[in-house]
């Protein structure tokens, strides 16, 4: 696959990219029917429904879960996932085969969905030299809808503080709220609209800055850049959130576990 100008821009830009049906419905139906298989043996999917309790809030993907996919999961490490990978990443040597994809699963766990003020992180620090860490893949097995415990991004936050040579982790964010958006983003302050950061219009040092919730339909995917800050969602929704994430790390950068 051969990815446009504009979306080659996109990516630039925000720090992320969603291209639509990506991965063929044969992948996703095999994933997901050993995920349903594992959860009726919990009594959490049956007559073709689910049937959930609410979790606590965050809560990992439990290991039936892990278990039920660890065989088909590797399924979706297709040759056009790392086409795109490989034009997003622009020539950046890349550690080839160190990570496989992992399993994003998160169940109902809460009646109303906002935009979080904690738990915003990134996974990789700033390198020295500003460049591009690597692309993190989300690739939907199930629908995903608006609310339904996609993870969230700060599309354009890895634009900032790329001058500034070696960055740690914690120092990246401390550097970030020196800016209106994440000293507001990052507030518990109750009188904030939480959901005002999902329009577009704000920015910090003239980029654009905006939250974006990953969320679309069976088979899209999203590549993010590694240095966009995230977080968790709540699940407002009935059925868990089922996505499949993997890292392409640079030869350059750190590793830790996706999130």
């Amino acid at each position: 696959m051969q990815l446009s100008p504009e979306q080659l821009k996109q990516f630039a830009d925000a720090g992320v990219v969603k291209l639509e049906g990506l991965l063929a419905p044969s992948v996703t139906q095999t994933l997901l029917d050993e995920i349903q298989a594992g959860a009726s043996e919990h009594g959490m999917y049956r007559d073709g429904d689910w049937h959930c309790e609410p979790a606590a809030w965050p809560a990992a993907a439990p290991d039936w879960a892990k278990k039920a996919t660890q065989d088909a999961l590797p399924s979706v490490e297709t040759e056009i996932i790392q086409s795109v990978v490989d034009q997003l990443m622009a020539g950046i040597p890349q550690h080839r085969n160190y990570q496989s994809a992992q399993l994003l699963f998160t169940l109902p766990n809460g009646p109303q969905w906002t935009v979080p003020h904690s738990m915003w992180h990134l996974d990789m620090p700033r390198l020295n030299d500003g460049s591009m860490p690597g692309v993190q893949m989300f690739a939907m097995i199930d629908d995903v809808l608006p609310g339904g415990g996609g993870t969230l991004v700060v599309a354009g936050s890895h634009r900032l503080i790329n001058d500034e040579g070696y960055v740690k982790l914690k120092e990246v964010k401390k550097k970030l709220l020196k800016y209106d958006f994440f000293e507001q983003l990052l507030s518990a302050d109750d009188s904030i609209d939480r959901n005002a950061f999902l329009s577009p219009g704000m920015q910090a040092d003239e980029v654009a800055l905006q939250v974006i919730e990953l969320c679309g339909s069976r088979g899209d995917v999203f590549f993010t850049d590694l240095r966009v800050l995230h977080t968790l969602s709540r699940n407002a929704r009935e059925q868990p959130r089922i996505m499949a994430t993997r890292r392409f790390h640079s030869t350059a950068a750190e590793f830790t576990a996706p999130s």
